[in-house]
């Protein structure tokens, strides 16, 4: 199966989703394998496997059911054999339990999780280390402290969705806190991106928290170089989406033809993603998670800035919008992004930025040896952004973009 087929659901498969989770949280212990057979799809397996996972241990954790079993995965493609159903977990759906076990407090360091899964389908340690790392950084959030969905949906003055709006056509990536697709709203006759929240977080108060607050900043937020929001909506399960602008491109990170090109198309390149982030900083925006995965680029190459759940408002930001939290992805995080929010201003974004032309440059992800290495005038420019000591960095996105225009073009 393509990724399109094994990770879209049907509505009735939502059906079937929605009703085994309501199973669960109506103290039932349903068994995933009665809600199965041998037509199943991949998608609608991987979910009730998330579900049932995640389930068992919020319940065990919570002394509701002390003495409740919590299967691994092996578990589960043994017992589907058993029925009839031919299951291969993929890489991401390992990483997937690995995240939902650290969010729910199972601290298991990556090398005794993979003891038992075998060498195929072994996921990237750096991934699952990257997981303990975010699931550490959640742990300084306080979800009770938070302002509840309720009141923010109240407040929201955004476009509301259907479900039967659109038809998903092709899955597109996947981040920390939902899937994204490609799919298309008949009710526009265009195309749109939907962004879902995961099922197994639907319950979550620091996810639902972070996927609305994105929406409460893109409903205010004017800018040309962001992936603007057109509506919000609930699948039949009850679980968040939001439509965005579909940009053609993909992702920076998903774009081959980047790192084929010359030094000087790469740069300026980069300016214009600078060029974008400047705008959003004059708009009172600070991102707080820039990255390749975060930058769309449009079929003439146009940079689009996306994901701003973990976004800091400064100041001169004209709307309204509720805790912001922290948080960020390593590689591309600033160091001060792992103390405290008030720490936090435009400079993360310069570190960030610093994190995605070391990723033009070299194709990898940001490593400070890699880097201390180097003495290249770019080089040079990407150890300025990313000083650790916030003093010694540059000081704004705007003083970045005039070096890299000062750039030597063969650098």
């Amino acid at each position: 199966m393509n990724s399109s087929e094994t990770d879209c659901l049907t509505v009735k498969e939502e059906e079937l989703v929605s009703r085994f989770e309501k199973a669960w949280f109506s103290s039932q212990i349903p068994n995933f394998g009665d809600y199965l057979n041998s037509s199943s799809s991949i998608a609608v397996i991987t979910e009730l496997v998330m579900i049932d996972i995640e389930c068992r241990i919020r319940l065990k954790e919570r002394h509701q059911l002390p003495q409740l079993e919590i299967p691994v995965i092996v578990f589960y493609t043994q017992e589907l054999n058993e029925i009839g159903i031919s299951y291969s977990p993929s890489n991401e759906l390992y990483l997937e339990e690995y995240r939902i076990r650290c969010n729910n407090g199972q601290h298991v360091s990556p090398s005794e999780y993979c003891k038992n899964i075998s060498s195929e389908h072994q996921p990237s340690r750096t991934c699952l280390n990257q997981i303990v790392e975010r699931a550490k950084i959640e742990q300084k959030n306080h979800p009770h402290n938070l302002v509840s969905s309720e009141s923010m949906l109240d407040n929201l003055q955004v476009q509301r969705a259907d479900y039967a709006e659109f038809t998903l056509q092709q899955f597109l990536g996947a981040g920390s806190c939902g899937r994204v697709y490609q799919a298309w709203w008949k009710k526009r006759n265009k195309k749109i991106a939907v962004k879902a929240l995961y099922k197994s977080l639907q319950h979550d108060p620091l996810s639902v928290h972070v996927f609305l607050r994105e929406v409460e900043i893109l409903s205010n937020l004017q800018v040309e170089s962001v992936v603007g929001l057109q509506a919000l909506g609930t699948f039949p399960n009850g679980n968040y989406f939001m439509l965005l602008d579909f940009i053609e491109g993909g992702t920076l990170r998903a774009n081959p033809s980047i790192q084929q090109a010359s030094i000087e198309t790469k740069l300026k390149l980069f300016l214009k993603i600078v060029t974008a982030v400047e705008q959003l900083h004059q708009s009172g925006v600070i991102h707080c998670d820039l990255k390749p995965d975060n930058i769309l680029l449009d079929l003439n190459g146009i940079p689009y800035v996306a994901d701003f759940g973990l976004a800091k408002l400064s100041d001169s930001y004209s709307g309204k919008a509720s805790t912001a939290i922290l948080g960020g992805s390593l590689g591309y995080m600033a160091p001060e992004q792992f103390k405290s929010t008030a720490l936090v201003g435009p400079q993360a974004d310069v570190f960030g930025l610093g994190g995605i032309l070391y990723f033009l440059m070299t194709g990898n992800d940001p490593s400070e040896n890699r880097i201390e290495k180097e003495e290249s005038e770019v080089m040079k420019l990407i150890r300025q952004c990313r000083e650790e000591n916030v003093d010694n960095r540059i000081k704004s996105v705007a003083e970045l973009k005039q070096l890299v225009i000062k750039l030597p073009v063969r650098t």
